[in-house]
């Protein structure tokens, strides 16, 4: 999810495979629907474009007794998700799919959007939380939400989308188990998806966190009940997971993973409690290269 591209050479006329998978999996729409859909759009905006102008006529077909200009100026901002001067068909049809399909909490969340007039991409309390807990500036947090959303229009990340994301980093290997480690961490709500604020705070602690804030966010990729100890059990279910993702076959002798996990407590439980806290697992790995190397690697 970088930052976004520029759609000024791409054929808006033309609707790619991409596009149609992205619309059958983030609308309710079948492929042939989808398609009926852009032969209509394409009649009625022959350059793929639908700008601001002929927005507003539509919208005076609805309200001709009244003026339309000011409110529909704002919808039309709500439905121009990337800020590029028009709409698009994805954004067309993905706008269309949550007013007539999406639940209740997309709706106001499109709601939300037609009032967010500074384009801040979240209410100021989240903003506010964003730019006191990141490095990031208000458009940068613009810009990375306007991204966020582009691959994920519903605001959220699931466990499927946030795997294929892994396997893209490691194609020849098991990503699944890690990754499902990994996203749990990052779903700090534990609502079965990221958000784009818990989304931000995990990517800003990989990119610009200091060393014990990563090893921190570590540990909660161990800590797999939350309880904020590591017991052998869960410390050999993630250091398995780790052998899968990086293809380690090797798993006898002193490479076997319960053998890895009954060195790696003896290092690090110092108060001999059968437990790894917070304090032990930083402290251990900062002292122990190695050891960081191995519980982890992308510190």
């Amino acid at each position: 999810m970088g930052q976004k591209t520029s759609k000024q050479k791409k054929d808006l006329t033309h609707l790619s495979d991409e596009e149609i998978e992205r619309l059958t999996k983030n609308t309710t729409y079948t492929k042939q629907q989808i398609q009926d859909w852009h032969q209509g759009f394409i009649r009625d905006c022959p350059n793929g474009k639908l700008d601001k102008k002929k927005f507003l006529e539509v919208y005076k077909k609805f309200y001709p007794e009244g003026k339309a200009e000011k409110f529909c100026s704002q919808v039309f901002k709500a439905f121009d998700s990337d800020d590029n001067g028009y709409i698009d068909f994805v954004e067309f049809l993905i706008a269309v799919n949550i007013t007539s399909h999406g639940d209740v909490r997309e709706k106001l969340r499109l709601a939300f959007d037609m009032y967010d007039i500074n384009k801040n991409g979240k209410t100021t309390k989240q903003l506010i939380v964003l730019q006191k807990n990141t490095n990031y500036t208000p458009e940068q947090i613009r810009q990375w939400h306007q991204a966020f959303l582009r691959d994920c229009p519903n605001g959220k990340l699931s466990p499927r989308q946030f795997t294929e994301v892994y396997k893209k980093f490691y194609p020849e290997h098991e990503a699944e188990k890690y990754s499902q480690q990994v996203f749990r961490t990052f779903d700090m709500d534990d609502n079965g998806y990221i958000d784009f604020v818990e989304f931000l705070l995990a990517v800003n602690i990989n990119s610009n966190g200091d060393i014990r804030d990563k090893l921190g966010l570590a540990f909660d990729v161990y800590d797999l009940n939350s309880n904020g100890q590591i017991d052998k059990k869960e410390m050999t279910k993630v250091i398995t997971a780790i052998y899968e993702l990086l293809g380690e076959e090797n798993r006898k002798g002193e490479n076997a993973p319960e053998l890895r996990v009954k060195k790696i407590m003896e290092k690090l439980d110092l108060n001999d409690d059968k437990n790894i806290s917070r304090d032990e697992f930083v402290e251990g790995c900062l002292r122990d290269d190695v050891l960081r190397q191995l519980l982890a690697p992308n510190v």
